[in-house]
């Protein structure tokens, strides 16, 4: 958390000069094509444990880059992601992937493997149930075969007239927090 982006993208993959010391102006240089190739812009001298989730997600993705890696594979990668940087992240694995290098995600948000996806696999229990393109196979499809057979009718929530307020809070502040915290008010009903 204390390195640069820099330092971490390259350790133990360093370049080397004279003597031993690590060439950082060469590490830059290779970047700087893949930054431009992929479309990433992250600040190399920026400490790790200062960046956003999103932003340490493409430190680790430059890793691979950085490695000449052939195949990137990310387990649930969207999870803690905001949609903005959800789609930086599936623009950067289009970019890899127009360059010839195989993304492998896993994930069961079938909105994004409708998104992304070339290629769709579905295992249940350790075991492969099917493996189709995508274009030959529905979000329907993807559903029933993790869950293993049809899905189950959505259930409708149910119309009810609220129940009278059991507990009632008006202007609620925290002391000492400033504008932070309230005014804040609210009702609760029975049932709620």
């Amino acid at each position: 958390e204390e390195m640069t982006v820099l330092e971490n993208i390259v350790l133990c993959g360093e370049p080397v000069r004279l003597f031993g010391f690590v060439d950082f102006a060469a590490a830059r240089r290779k970047l700087a094509g893949g930054f431009d190739q992929h479309g990433i812009a992250i600040d190399l001298d920026a400490r790790v444990g200062s960046l956003a989730v999103g932003q340490k997600q493409v430190v680790e993705i430059l890793k691979m880059l950085y490695r000449d890696a052939s195949v990137l594979i990310l387990d649930e990668p969207t999870a803690v992601l905001t949609p903005q940087e959800k789609d930086r992240l599936f623009t950067i694995l289009r970019s890899f992937a127009a360059a010839g290098k195989s993304v492998v995600i896993i994930t069961h948000k079938l909105d994004e493997v409708m998104e992304i996806a070339d290629h769709v696999t579905v295992m249940r229990g350790g075991k492969l149930v099917s493996s189709l393109p995508l274009a030959e196979t529905s979000k329907d499809r993807i559903a029933r075969e993790i869950v293993g057979g049809e899905l189950p009718p959505p259930i409708r929530p149910v119309a009810r007239e609220p129940g009278p307020v059991v507990l009632s809070v008006k202007d609620l502040r925290v002391a000492g927090s400033g504008t932070q915290v309230g005014p804040l008010g609210f009702d609760i009903r029975q049932g709620e």
